[in-house]
């Protein structure tokens, strides 16, 4: 999947601590994986 974000986004991300930074990041990714897998191996009805 590919998304994209507002350039005020990224104004606001850089602005955060990065530590904070580096939460979001590890979350995106995830996610990301977590989607992966879901599409890979749909749940059963």
């Amino acid at each position: 999947m590919k998304s994209d974000v507002l350039p005020s986004f990224w104004d606001g991300y850089r602005s955060l601590e990065e530590s904070i930074q580096r939460r979001a990041e590890k979350a995106h990714l995830l996610w990301a994986e977590n989607l992966f897998r879901l599409t890979r191996n749909p749940a059963p009805d």
